[in-house]
């Protein structure tokens, strides 16, 4: 899994506020994974920064948030997919490589299978969509945590 920079810092600061108020935080974090979520389906679908050619519809709702609670002290906010749509991270973090292509036809002669070298630029849709929303989420959280403040004093 590839680092974001800045992420250790906001994992931290969210660490302590959610042991003080783990309702609030809780929210908090599942409306920042519902903005990096659309941000990503939105990144498959449509033209901009970091778009995927996509053919199908397979990828676009595979993407999904999931907001749990670790053991009383942190609420964790994952976005993801899950493991049998691994092209996923190859378009995330990019591939240089070995292919194996199994046999197959193509217009009406026999391809044997074979090995193929492929070189693929990573295209960031998922971690893209965090960087594109970072402002508001950053944003999300201090306008909560001032609310937080306002309440506790």
């Amino acid at each position: 899994m590839s680092k974001i920079k800045g992420m250790d810092k906001a994992q931290k600061r969210f660490r302590d506020m959610a042991k003080k108020f783990p309702r609030v935080t809780k929210q908090a974090m599942h409306d920042a994974t519902i903005m990096i979520e659309g941000r990503a389906i939105s990144n498959v679908t449509n033209a901009g920064p970091f778009l995927l050619n996509v053919k199908t519809g397979v990828l676009r709702a595979s993407i999904h948030s999931v907001v749990k609670q670790r053991g009383g002290d942190f609420t964790v906010g994952t976005v993801g997919i899950p493991q049998h749509v691994p092209y996923g991270r190859t378009h995330e973090l990019g591939f240089t490589g070995n292919q194996r292509v199994k046999a197959h036809t193509r217009k009406g002669a026999t391809v044997r299978a074979h090995a193929r070298f492929m070189r693929l630029k990573k295209r960031p849709w998922l971690s893209g969509a965090y960087k594109l929303r970072k402002r508001a989420i950053e944003r999300r959280f201090e306008r909560i945590t001032q609310e937080l403040l306002r309440a506790a004093g």
